[in-house]
């Protein structure tokens, strides 16, 4: 019988730390090496949570270690979004740091079995500006093993292997990393990663990210990367064909169906919370579906609010479930709602209270 981890945030002592409970279970055989771990958000990329692993009552802390080392409390509330910690099959946990007051991160690979330092990568990354809840920094594991973490300028971080204990990061850029090293200044300033990174099952990465006054005319959209850092992009106006529509949701990690063939992402204004729930082709972000979300009691167009963290779930029959706020605000307890499709957004199918 193998350990393997089920992972719970606390509050111990005044600082956020990371509460890890062994748990035991058989694995799938049927699995993909690289699923039985916690490779993602929400473990897959469709988003659907479950573990394949059954986890033991949670009753002990065995070893915890802190996600935050500047906690920023609001009147006893800690208004911040943390990476979803990672584990690869071999028991290795990753976990997102954040090293400074308002931004600053670092991704720590600790021995599942007793919290001991593996390495530690260090990244650049920068926060986009919200006023908002402070948003994540998202990395993730792909089906290679490799560890993939947010950075500065739109860029990312890729380690080949997240469970040796030594080894290089490589930077890579969607845009073309050459069009990066031309003007570092201006990308880093003008563009940022505003979503969790998701990799599909050929190692394809997946991710929003907002651009200002550039080079090359990025414009606030979705990105797509393949293994070799090539990368394709496509703006969330020309996305979903609405002028008002200038970003994907912030912290709204890309969802992939069960084949893989579409990427769905939430996508909305630049200064209303309005917006849409998006099917792309996943290999070349042509738009295949849309539908712009509504309250299903009132029928107003539904809030992708800045502070939230909803991203789209694939169930195995491919139908998709994406959470909203309702509108107007309150009117469902500030729960808002379970939004319910099927796969092409064409039929609205039956919600629940969400949150």
């Amino acid at each position: 019988m193998k350990k393997n981890l089920t992972i719970a945030a606390i509050l111990a002592t005044g600082c956020l730390s990371l509460a890890l409970l062994a748990g035991a279970g058989g694995q799938d055989n049927n699995l993909p090496n690289y699923l039985r771990g916690w490779p993602s958000y929400a473990h897959n990329s469709q988003h659907t949570a479950l573990s394949p692993v059954a986890a033991q009552p949670l009753n002990q802390i065995h070893w915890q270690t802190p996600v935050d080392l500047f906690p920023q409390y609001q009147s006893n509330l800690l208004l911040i979004h943390y990476g979803s910690p990672l584990i690869t099959a071999r028991n290795n946990v990753l976990i997102t740091v954040k090293t400074g007051t308002t931004g600053g991160f670092r991704v720590d690979s600790r021995k599942g079995s007793n919290g001991a330092l593996n390495y530690t990568v260090a990244t650049d990354y920068v926060l986009p500006s919200t006023s908002a809840w402070t948003p994540s920094c998202g990395p993730t594991l792909t089906p290679q093993n490799a560890l993939v973490v947010p950075a500065i300028g739109g860029t990312i971080l890729v380690r080949r292997s997240a469970d040796l204990t030594t080894g290089a990061t490589v930077r890579q850029a969607f845009y073309g990393i050459a069009n990066y090293n031309a003007a570092p200044g201006t990308y880093n300033t003008n563009v940022k990663i505003n979503t969790p990174i998701t990799s599909d099952t050929h190692g394809n990465l997946y991710f929003g990210f907002l651009a200002s006054t550039n080079p090359i005319g990025l414009v606030s959209g979705l990105a797509r990367m393949d293994r070799n850092g090539n990368g394709i992009w496509v703006s969330a106006t020309s996305a979903t064909a609405d002028a008002a529509i200038g970003k994907c949701a912030m912290n709204c990690a890309p969802g992939l169906s069960p084949d893989g063939s579409v990427v769905y992402v939430g996508m909305r204004g630049n200064t209303s919370s309005t917006g849409y729930l998006v099917g792309l082709n996943s290999t070349t972000l042509a738009t295949l579906y849309k539908v712009k979300v509504k309250d299903p009691k009132s029928g107003n167009f539904a809030s992708l609010n800045d502070s939230s963290t909803s991203s789209p779930t694939i169930a195995s029959d491919g139908e998709v479930y994406f959470g909203v706020l309702e509108s107007p605000g309150g009117s469902n307890h500030s729960r808002g709602w379970m939004l319910h499709f099927n796969s092409t957004l064409t039929t609205t199918l039956t919600p629940g209270a969400f949150g």
